[in-house]
């Protein structure tokens, strides 16, 4: 995994931060947390070093209630579906709790992927990349997260022909 996230630095990945989100058993509850799991990150962009500190500080719980405030993570984990946006400044804070730090640190596009076992039986996480820019089209970015997976012996969802 730490291979796959490296190539998004190395191939020329500008201003992003890859990280990823894993669920973990907390009080008896299965939360997402990105504290301790793997993540890279352009050095040169000290704003996106310190959204990824502000990261640490949140988890989403992943079963049982959630009060219909689930995170950006927590949603494609348990929809089983990517999401990605532009823009993450133009949603709301339930919406993405992370907000306010989007708004300090000039975050503006996300991409969050399931991540799989090999099997494809197996979900062991969601791979988040955080974008000081506004993408609008996100298939290159799709297309080019599922080989670095693949790389690796990982995979996402199959939402996408590689072919």
């Amino acid at each position: 995994m730490t291979m796959a996230l490296r190539y998004f630095i190395e191939l020329g990945e500008k201003h992003v931060l890859a990280q990823v989100w894993a669920p973990v058993k907390n009080k008896g509850r299965y939360v997402l947390t990105t504290s301790g799991q793997l993540f890279v990150l352009d050095l040169k962009c000290t704003g996106l070093h310190q959204y990824k500190m502000a990261s640490l500080m949140y988890s989403f719980s992943v079963d049982g209630e959630t009060n219909g405030v689930l995170g950006l993570p927590a949603r494609v984990f348990r929809q089983k579906l990517p999401e990605w946006t532009p823009n993450v400044q133009y949603y709301s804070d339930k919406e993405y709790q992370q907000l306010n730090h989007a708004l300090s640190y000039d975050v503006h596009g996300t991409l969050a992927l399931l991540v799989f076992e090999p099997s494809g039986q197996s979900c062991v996480g969601v791979l988040e990349l955080i974008l000081t820019s506004q993408k609008i089209n996100y298939a290159p970015r799709l297309i080019k997260s599922a080989r670095h997976l693949r790389l690796v012996a990982l995979d996402t969802n199959d939402i996408i022909s590689l072919h």
